[in-house]
Parts: structure tokens; C-alpha cells; sequence
């Protein structure tokens, strides 16, 4: 609809996490639940959050941290790029569960 929507949480005292264009959330899963294909998702602040992918994204995670807050960091079941020189962190499990694979590692530098 092209309207300008910015979560009203990210100005009461709640910190914004991620952005598409002009669009600020408060969780990263957020921005992945509005997200649409091609999109490019930036991280605004560090979050410990797990998430889950469905789309076509590239999650930039622009100098920012990651950490999971369950098992799994991303679980990811779509198409994800990951750039921008952050980690993607997750002390009692595994970063990225992809369709067909895992990375094992507690950190995972970009």
C-alpha cells in the first residue's frame, strides 16, 4: 500500500531490532514474518531470538550479533544470504539448520 508503518513499540522504550526500507521491528522474526521475497532485512541492534525463514531474503547483518535463544539460531526452510560482517551466535545448540544442512558451531562469523 506503500504507507510508512513503523512498530509504535521501537518508540516506547522498546529497541528496534531490524529494518526493511523504512520499516523498524522489534524482532528479527518480525521483519522475516513481514518480509516478501527479494527483500533485504538489516539488523539495527543485537537480539537473542530464534527464528524461522520461509522466504527469499538476504539478511544483512550489518556489523550486528545474533544469538539464539533456543536450540537453533535460524532455522532456515527458504532462501537466505547472509552478509555484512556481524555473528550469528547460539551457546547451547546450532547457528543455522538449513533444508539440507547444519553448521555445528557455537559461532558463526560473516
Amino acid at each position: 500500500d506503500g504507507e510508512f508503518y513503523e512498530d509504535p513499540r521501537c518508540q516506547e522504550n522498546e529497541t528496534c531490532i531490524a529494518q526493511i526500507n523504512d520499516t523498524k521491528y522489534i524482532s528479527l522474526e518480525g521483519a522475516l514474518d513481514s518480509a516478501i521475497d527479494g527483500d533485504t532485512i538489516f539488523m539495527i541492534n543485537n537480539t537473542t531470538e530464534s527464528v524461522v525463514n520461509t522466504k527469499d531474503v538476504t539478511l544483512d547483518l550489518n556489523g550486528y550479533t545474533v544469538t539464539g535463544a533456543e536450540d537453533v539460531t535460524i532455522q532456515n526452510n527458504g532462501k537466505l544470504k547472509i552478509i555484512g560482517g556481524g555473528s550469528l551466535e547460539n551457546d547451547i545448540g546450532t547457528t543455522i539448520v538449513n533444508r539440507y544442512y547444519s553448521w555445528h558451531k557455537t559461532k558463526r562469523n560473516i
